[in-house]
């Protein structure tokens, strides 16, 4: 299969009862692509453009729906370094969210904390000089907010998540360093959400922080009165 300019991750997955490829990489123009493929056949089934070259990508299946993560970057001004995890409608090849990050995406995976999904991702990026840091980020798989932020000495070039006494954790690697991160989400996003507003969500706000995948409800009861549409 002729894929794009050069091709930098892959994964394999089945979508609607189907063996595919998923490929990401450059598409020798600065951008980047992530492509699917019937993995029997050979065929092409959706190309889908990024902004940056594409080094990572995973695939999952966030409330019964089949999706694809990527994780891209590409470089602004001088030698810092801008990136994006972006999910995509692994059926449809649809983007459903992009989310920017501190640096360059190197790595992604996906895991469930407190039974919701999420993806982690970890990127690097130039400070001063010669010196350079990264960041693992914990996303909401539904909505594409960032829940979590953890910074590091140095490129993020892997992560894994699991588990270590019942307690869900995080383990990123790049450099010479390896660290376990500790980590809770709350117990209950919906009342999370709530509490840091002061009246009731309108639709936008409901899929900016809750997700595409709920149809638009009342919430925030203790908030005030119920939103009224204009």
């Amino acid at each position: 299969m002729d894929a794009a300019d050069s091709v930098n991750a892959v994964a394999v997955g089945r979508f609607n009862g189907k063996p595919v490829i998923i490929s990401g990489g450059d598409d020798g123009s600065g951008g980047g692509k992530v492509e699917i493929w019937d993995a029997v056949g050979g065929q092409r089934l959706h190309a889908m453009d990024t902004n940056g070259s594409v080094y990572t990508v995973a695939v999952g299946r966030f409330n019964g729906k089949p999706v694809i993560i990527s994780g891209s970057g590409s470089s602004s001004s001088g030698d810092k370094f801008v990136g994006k995890v972006e999910i995509w409608d692994a059926v449809g090849g649809q983007r459903l969210h992009a989310m920017d990050t501190g640096g360059s995406v190197y790595t992604v995976a996906v895991g469930r904390f407190n039974g919701k999904p999420v993806i982690i991702s970890g990127s690097g990026s130039s400070s001063s000089g010669d010196k350079f840091v990264g960041k693992v980020e914990i996303w909401d798989a539904v909505g594409g907010q960032r829940l979590h932020a953890m910074e590091t000495a140095d490129f993020v070039s892997a992560v894994a998540v699991g588990q270590f006494n019942g307690q869900p954790v995080i383990i990123s690697g790049g450099g010479d360093l390896l660290q376990v991160w500790a980590t809770s989400l709350p117990a209950d996003l919906l009342s999370d959400v709530c509490a840091q507003v002061s009246r009731p969500l309108t639709p936008a706000e409901w899929i900016e922080h809750i997700g595409i995948d709920d149809a638009f409800r009342q919430v925030c009861p203790d908030q005030g009165s119920t939103y009224a549409p204009p």
